[in-house]
């Protein structure tokens, strides 16, 4: 840590790693004010979060094999007002790969009218999450309106999801010991090298070939109390609501692939750690992989009840965690890995392992990322939220992502889709048939 500037350094996992890789890395929330953001106010105001959110002013230091968070004192947030519509700038920020070298490793895009603003933050999900997004952006509008002195965000403390949270009962299975051993000696002699280029190449040539397109909408207050209050009555939770109905309009209205079934529900790990991060932003995401269909011969609320046990047997600690365990192998073999997935290695044994996890191909219908009721209240001094969409992600492993949120007592919807496998059309017909189901509740 030879740099003057340098406050921290911290090592990154292994599933950080394989993100630090891939060229759809990139996770946005949108806002929409009532009220004008000015490019001043929101500079001063983020200089003053970074002192709590330490990964605002980081970038990604490579030491011969290990990649680190790389924590500076100060970095110029990267600020862009915008004229464009905001579906452009959401397609472009997708799009546009950050110099992990240089960071920071966030955007913000500003969108000004007379009386309103958008802001579109952009982030690395090397350094964060779906939730992350959401308390940074709380802050920014404390920050601007001043709510707290200046003290309340500092922050001393970088605190990562790292190897050693994985639990016991995971890292001490002889299996998968003998597995991350035997994959570790093997790929240790192996030749593996990312240079900047090729990461350059690999981000061209993936994004001249993905045709994502966005379709967003907000339910009623009544749609969204009548959800509530029916996951009340039933004893189901509303994300195992919104699932079904999406499940079930799948079904109906998109032609059934051989990964219809699959979809990813994504869960938060901040929770689970002794050392607990707070609010900060963190990438403390992960995920379980039910396969899921509606019965057409049993009504809607039995559907929903089935669903939620599916769901909430697979949500257990140790299924949170076994995403994790790749953090296990050696930094090489998670670059093999990345460079395989885009044919730009042929190790084997990298090779064999990206061919049968299918992840060079279409393996997953949907994710739902549902970051549940945000305590972010719409009327909050001059400032005044208006909707919130997100998290916003694109991934060619999948159908869609769908960011789901409740603001004050709203629920926003996100679909990010491959317009390949899934037409605007067909979205829409998904769209009207939820709300169809909304009627039936």
């Amino acid at each position: 840590m030879n740099n003057k500037n340098t406050v921290t350094r911290k090592r990154i996992t292994g599933t950080a790693r394989l993100n630090m890789r891939l060229p759809n890395s990139n996770v946005l929330l949108q806002a929409e004010f009532k009220g004008v953001i000015t490019r001043s106010e929101l500079e001063r105001a983020l200089i003053l979060a970074a002192k709590k959110h330490l990964l605002l002013n980081s970038c990604i230091a490579i030491d011969v094999h290990e990649a680190y968070y790389d924590v500076k004192k100060t970095m110029i947030p990267d600020i862009r007002v915008e004229e464009s519509p905001v579906e452009e700038v959401i397609a472009t920020a997708l799009r546009e790969p950050f110099d992990l070298a240089a960071g920071p490793l966030i955007r913000y895009y500003l969108l000004k009218k007379e009386s309103s603003s958008c802001l579109v933050i952009c982030c690395h999900h090397v350094i964060c999450d779906g939730l992350s997004l959401v308390y940074l952006l709380n802050d920014i509008i404390e920050l601007i309106e001043e709510k707290n002195p200046e003290e309340h965000y500092q922050n001393t403390r970088l605190t990562t999801l790292d190897e050693t949270s994985i639990p016991d009962s995971i890292k001490n299975n002889a299996a998968l010991k003998n597995m991350v051993e035997g994959v570790n000696k093997i790929i240790a002699p192996a030749v593996i090298e990312v240079p900047t280029g090729l990461i350059k190449k690999i981000h061209q040539e993936f994004w001249s070939d993905q045709h994502n397109r966005i379709l967003k909408w907000g339910l009623t207050a009544a749609e969204t109390r009548k959800i509530v209050e029916k996951s009340r009555q039933k004893k189901v939770s509303v994300n195992s609501i919104i699932t079904t109905m999406f499940v079930r309009a799948q079904q109906q209205e998109i032609p059934a692939a051989p990964y219809t079934d699959v979809v990813t529900i994504s869960a938060n790990l901040r929770n689970y750690l002794s050392d607990s991060p707070g609010d900060t932003i963190g990438f403390y995401a992960s995920a379980i992989r039910p396969e899921l269909r509606y019965d057409e011969g049993k009504d809607f609320w039995s559907n929903v009840s089935l669903i939620h046990l599916q769901i909430k047997k697979l949500l257990t600690k140790e299924s949170l965690f076994e995403s994790r365990i790749i953090g296990l192998f050696s930094p090489k073999y998670i670059d093999a890995l990345a460079l395989a997935k885009f044919d730009k290695t042929d190790n084997p044994m990298a090779v064999k392992m990206v061919n049968s996890k299918k992840m060079n191909s279409v393996n997953t219908s949907t994710t739902f990322a549902n970051l549940g009721v945000i305590n972010m209240p719409q009327s909050s001094g001059r400032l005044a939220v208006q909707s919130l969409y997100g998290p916003i992600v694109y991934s060619d492993q999948m159908e869609k992502y769908i960011g789901i949120l409740t603001l004050d007592k709203v629920m926003y919807i996100t679909v990010s889709y491959n317009a390949r496998l899934v037409s605007r059309l067909e979205m829409e017909r998904i769209k009207q048939a939820i709300g169809c189901y909304l009627l039936e509740l």
